[in-house]
């Protein structure tokens, strides 16, 4: 038996509560709001949430499902680290965490740009602040999460090694600290830097976040934008830090008000794994 398979089968378990919470709790606000008609909790907080409908949970379920089986798609155990001494198979996938990103970032900016016809400066709160100011928030976001962060981490790391599951890195994490080739590095950190960033904030809290919000409230949609979000990279090692780390994202966006904050955070976030793991440190998930 895979050293993975374990992990996996947990994962699936985590990924059925999830799909099983999300039922209960839109079910559960779906009655609450018709007992109490005149308190929307989902017009609480600075991000707004009018502009979507019904017809966007399903397109939200649709680019959930895209995530999760092209994460599913990834290599065997231990390959990440073969692929990372092929100059041209390690160049290749870093081209290709980029095309991947990408794109998935670009599908909900072009249904709610072009399909939808919304406002994406208002709707990200693109004009809410200056570029310097959201670099601001963004280091002060990163400085409070990262020792929740840090001990969501220790907490799993703990719990995987009591339980006798693997605690390896994200094949990502084995494809940067292994890989030999100046260009297939420098591809790597772009798509860790920028690309992931940039997509992964559109999807999970531009577009995500306000959807659930849209039909419950900020509290539950945080929680399960982090869980879908942690969910999507498909390591269990990672999931409890970067569930804290989703969470943290959900919340810089809804008090700044612009979707630059949370941007910023992750990007530096991983900026800093990687510079740590480069270094020999022990990075953050």
């Amino acid at each position: 038996m895979d050293a993975l398979t374990p992990n996996i089968i947990v994962l699936q378990d985590i990924m059925l509560f999830t799909t099983v919470l999300a039922v209960v709790g839109f079910a559960t606000y779906h009655i609450a709001y018709r007992l109490a008609p005149l308190r929307r909790w989902s017009s609480h907080g600075t991000v707004p949430t009018s502009e979507f409908g019904i017809t966007d949970i399903f397109l939200a379920i649709v680019l959930l499902v895209f995530l999760f089986l092209l994460q599913r798609g990834g290599a065997e155990p231990g390959a990440a680290k073969q692929v990372a001494q092929d100059t041209t198979q390690a160049t290749l996938g870093g081209a290709l965490m980029i095309v991947n990103v990408l794109v998935m970032g670009a599908v909900p900016l072009a249904y709610l740009g072009l399909v939808k016809n919304i406002s994406l400066s208002e709707l990200f709160g693109l004009r809410r602040l200056k570029i310097t100011t959201a670099f601001l928030w963004a280091v002060c976001g990163l400085i409070a999460v990262l020792i929740p962060v840090a001990l969501a981490s220790g907490a799993s790391n703990s719990l995987l090694n009591f339980m006798g599951l693997d605690t390896s890195p994200q094949d990502a994490v084995q494809l940067i600290g292994n890989t030999k080739s100046p260009l297939a590095l420098g591809l790597m950190i772009f798509a860790a830097v920028v690309a992931a960033p940039l997509a992964e904030e559109i999807i999970f809290r531009g577009f995500l976040y306000p959807v659930i919000k849209r039909y419950s409230d900020r509290f539950f949609a945080a929680l399960l934008s982090g869980l879908f979000f942690a969910l999507a990279h498909s390591h269990l090692g990672s999931l409890l830090p970067l569930l804290v780390l989703g969470i943290a994202l959900a919340a810089a966006f809804e008090i700044s008000g612009s979707l630059l904050v949370p941007i910023g955070i992750h990007a530096l976030f991983n900026g800093m794994s990687i510079t740590a793991l480069l270094s020999g440190m022990t990075p953050p998930p």
